[in-house]
């Protein structure tokens, strides 16, 4: 299902032309300016369930008047977003303010008769939700979006999209052979995507959702060390991280799946990367000022304790910046590494903290190699021109 969205103005135009001239263009999921996820979800809620009401009284078969082919575009924009960013944005939090649980289970009740495509696309989005338990064991504010906007220079040739009503943005995607953002390029997957303040969002380009790989998986998970990436938000799309605001990826019941080192951390203070071994600490350890007690533990520190327990791998990436280790630019994937340690150690504040000690594992490339040829002379090449769009 796939209807044009349209503008004020182009719900004047001839229809024709109008659909002519949309042809092609990738809707896009856009918050207004303002908007939380949690106030974006309500709305979407409640034009979720104004679809499902206009099918379920019309049999199945409503006309085509603008408010239903408005709900059909914007579901068309939303569903494939939510597939996408869902686990890096979902808690039982958001689940239980929004009430997007009973929204999906209303597209995709058969009671309903929304059409075959929306109801079975919101049925697998429910089924992902519900195996993951919608975020519990995660933070309650680590989700959210590192946009990893760019600014726009004056001779920067820009992204052709036409603003709806309907909180999306019609996007035109890149060519297909495109070197840097066709599907053999460093930005396959994703959408170059202006903003009202000149800045450049890289989205994510919703005709690839079915290739987003799941992150939540022990080992390698069909990654080879040395894999890079431009941006955080891409090795996401890879399943090498599942965390696009925070540096830990894991569940407190499970445990940790990836860490991102940075080489501009706030902890650089604290954390030690020597290569083969990292001291990692806690959340909060440069904040607290409590020489007695440790900070209270975060779902993501609880993860460590786990794989510590545990002894499961813990896929590792550095980002770029001053450790001698990280990459010049973009994310690496380092390889397999184990939490062998813990200990409590003191800030400069005088407070308390944990740090965990991971090794890296044997039978990989070793760790000097990957930074002598990741990434590569054509990698940093094609990154330079990232900003230059398609």
């Amino acid at each position: 299902m796939c209807l044009t969205a349209m503008s004020e103005t182009a719900k004047n135009a001839d229809p024709v032309s109008n659909d002519q001239a949309n042809e092609g263009l990738v809707p896009v999921i856009t918050l207004p300016q303002g908007y939380t996820v949690t106030r974006y979800l309500k709305e979407a809620v409640r034009k979720t369930g104004g679809c499902a009401h206009q099918y379920k009284k019309h049999n199945g078969n409503p006309p085509e008047t603008p408010e239903v082919r408005g709900y059909l575009d914007f579901l068309d924009a939303f569903l494939p977003w939510l597939e996408l960013e869902g686990e890096t944005i979902m808690t039982p939090t958001i689940r239980a303010q929004t009430n997007i649980r009973n929204a999906l289970n209303v597209l995709s009740n058969p009671a309903y008769k929304c059409p075959e495509d929306i109801a079975a696309r919101a049925k697998r989005i429910f089924g992902r939700f519900e195996e993951d338990e919608w975020g519990a064991g995660r933070d309650e504010n680590s989700g959210g979006d590192d946009a990893e906007a760019t600014p726009i220079s004056p001779t920067q040739p820009t992204t052709p999209t036409i603003t709806t009503d309907y909180t999306y943005t019609l996007t035109r995607p890149p060519p297909p052979e495109h070197p840097i953002w066709g599907v053999k390029g460093i930005m396959h997957g994703f959408l170059n995507q202006p903003t009202p303040s000149r800045k450049i969002n890289y989205v994510f380009d919703p005709r690839y959702a079915h290739e987003k790989r799941n992150c939540k998986v022990f080992g390698h998970n069909g990654l080879t060390p040395g894999d890079w990436w431009p941006y955080l938000k891409v090795a996401l799309f890879h399943g090498a991280h599942g965390m696009s605001m925070a540096g830990i990826s894991g569940s407190a019941t499970e445990g940790t799946w990836s860490i991102v080192v940075s080489g501009n951390s706030k902890y650089e203070e604290l954390d030690q990367d020597l290569g083969d071994t990292i001291w990692y600490s806690s959340d909060q350890s440069h904040e607290n000022e409590d020489p007695l007690n440790i900070p209270s533990r975060s779902n993501m520190t609880k993860s460590l304790h786990t794989s510590h327990k545990s002894g499961k791998p813990v896929r590792v990436l550095r980002s770029s910046g001053k450790s001698y280790f990280a990459p010049t630019y973009g994310v690496r994937y380092d390889g397999l590494y184990t939490v062998v340690g813990v200990e409590t150690r003191t800030n400069t504040k005088g407070g308390l903290f944990e740090q965990f000690k991971l090794e890296r594992r044997a039978d990989q490339d070793p760790l000097k190699e990957l930074c002598l040829s990741s990434p590569t002379p054509q990698q940093l090449a094609d990154f330079d021109r990232v900003k230059e769009g398609y």
